[in-house]
């Protein structure tokens, strides 16, 4: 928790710090893989990110978000098809995870596959409108989701 609130308050190097110390002992931590990743894509270190998502998802291949965080930094890094692999697994995991379908529909789209990008971004749309419904669920839509609003 203390890891994930300097994070949050932008204190990179004090969350890095403290993710390390939980791995120190938890080398397998899937929480703290993903998060120590997300504080090196944030300060662009982008292959030590990779490399921590890629940790994550072997240390818990059913960790949904996991494979999601993987998708994000391969598409970000390129590598269209990783990502599109990355984010069906995770949609495979959590059938309603919808940023996970929002940036697969991206990944489609940007891999010209309008049809089947048009097809994920209306079931992208389908979920983030039954999550605005759900009162735990009430929060803005990501950007992702513009796009699969415009193109459902």
């Amino acid at each position: 928790e203390e890891a994930d609130a300097a994070f949050l308050a932008g204190d990179l190097a004090g969350a890095e710090e403290l993710y390390r110390t939980v791995l120190a002992s938890e080398p397998q931590h899937v929480a703290a893989l993903c998060n120590l990743g997300s504080v090196m894509q944030e300060q662009g270190l982008l292959d030590a990110a990779k490399d921590l998502y890629e940790l994550a998802v072997q240390a818990s291949p059913t960790h949904a978000d996991a494979h999601f965080n993987l998708g994000v930094m391969l598409q970000e890094t390129g590598s269209l098809s990783g990502a599109e692999e990355s984010y069906r697994r995770a949609v495979d995991l959590v059938d309603d995870h919808s940023e996970a379908l929002a940036n697969l529909g991206s990944v489609l789209h940007a891999q010209s596959r309008i049809p089947e990008a048009i097809d994920v971004y209306r079931e992208a749309t389908k979920v983030f409108e039954k999550q605005t419904r759900e009162p735990q669920q009430q929060s803005a839509l990501e950007p992702t989701s513009a796009a699969a609003l415009y193109y459902a």
